[in-house]
C-alpha cells in the first residue's frame, strides 16, 4: 500500500494495520482516528510483522490525559516524516524511532513533527547547528559536528574558548 497527498483516510480501529510481509509507504495525507488514542498497530507478533515507513502526512487521533501515544508496538516502522497531534511513543511509554538524521521535534501548537535534523554530533541530533554548537564542551576535545541538510545561517556562529570543533560538511 502506498499512500500520497491528497489521500483522507477516517476510522474508528486504527489507520495502520499490515499484516506479516507487507509494506506501506506514506508520503502524505491526512489520517484520523476520532475514536482512539493510537494511529498505528506495530507490534512484533508473527501476523504484523509487514514493513511500515511514514515520509509525510497529518496523523490526528483522540488524545486524553491518559492516553496520549500514536502507535501499539514499534517494530518494522521507520519514521522520516509527519506531523502526530499524540506523542510518538508506544502505550508503554516506549519512544519511537526515527530514521537516522532525523528527530522528533514539537510545534508551538502542541503537536509533534518528524524533520530532518540540521546536525548532529555522533547520534545525537540537533534541530539547528547553533544547538549542536551549544553542545559541544569548553575543555579542548575534539567534537565532530556533522551537518544534515543546508545550514541557513541567519546569525553569526561563534565558537567559544575551549572548544574544539570539526564541521563536517559531508553528512
Amino acid at each position: 500500500l502506498i499512500v500520497h497527498d491528497g489521500a483522507t483516510v477516517t476510522t474508528g480501529w486504527m489507520n495502520l494495520h499490515a499484516n506479516s510481509g507487507g509494506k506501506v509507504t506514506i508520503y502524505g495525507g491526512t489520517f484520523i482516528n476520532p475514536v482512539r488514542s493510537y494511529l498505528f498497530h506495530c507490534l512484533g507478533t508473527t501476523s504484523f510483522t509487514a514493513d511500515r515507513y511514514i515520509y509525510g502526512g497529518t496523523f490526528t487521533s483522540k488524545v486524553t490525559s491518559s492516553m496520549n501515544y500514536a502507535f501499539v508496538g514499534r517494530e518494522n516502522i521507520t519514521l522520516m516524516g509527519g506531523t502526530f497531534n499524540a506523542q510518538i511513543i508506544t502505550k508503554e511509554q516506549v519512544p519511537v524511532p526515527v530514521a537516522d538524521g532525523y528527530m522528533i521535534k514539537e510545534t508551538s501548537d502542541g503537536r509533534y513533527s518528524v524533520v530532518k535534523a540540521e546536525a548532529k554530533i555522533g547520534t545525537t541530533t540537533y534541530p539547528t547547528i547553533y544547538d549542536a554548537l551549544a553542545a559541544v564542551p569548553t575543555d579542548g576535545t575534539l567534537t565532530t559536528i556533522t551537518l544534515n541538510k543546508d545550514v541557513d545561517a541567519s546569525s553569526k556562529i561563534t565558537v567559544a574558548k575551549g572548544q574544539n570543533i570539526l564541521l563536517d560538511l559531508g553528512g
